[in-house]
């Protein structure tokens, strides 16, 4: 079993290979994703711990905030589920900069920081 971390337009790929095969995935990390998976089959994602990601200036977008709408709704489905999600907006939590690539963005070990500590929570890494 694996650990699946994406981005942007790959959302769709990650979701859906997790609910074809929820046995191989122990975790999802979404970084700002810009596809979900299918909606009508959430409830296979309910076994895997799923961080959804977000920085900053979604809502000066004029694409983003439906987007961003679009994985909140497909997640509270894996919610409702029993799934267990949490949504991090980064400046939510003290962390401010960030444009969609945000690997790239000066901060990038800030977020991994918080990837990684999220897994330690989930006993997946050590």
């Amino acid at each position: 079993p694996c650990a699946i971390l994406f981005h942007s337009q790959a959302g769709q790929f990650g979701f859906r290979a997790a609910q074809a095969r929820p046995d191989k995935v122990k975790a999802l990390i979404a970084v700002e994703p810009a596809g979900i998976g299918d909606p009508q089959q959430a409830a296979a994602l309910k076994g895997i711990p799923v961080l959804m990601i977000y920085g900053d200036f979604i809502a000066q977008d004029a694409r983003w905030p439906q987007i961003r709408k679009n994985g909140i709704d497909f997640t509270e489905g894996i919610a409702r589920a029993g799934g267990k999600v949490e949504v991090v907006d980064l400046p939510s939590v003290g962390i401010r900069g960030n444009s969609h690539m945000l690997m790239m963005d000066r901060n990038n070990l800030e977020i991994a920081a918080l990837i990684q500590r999220w897994l330690e929570g989930q006993g997946l890494y050590h």
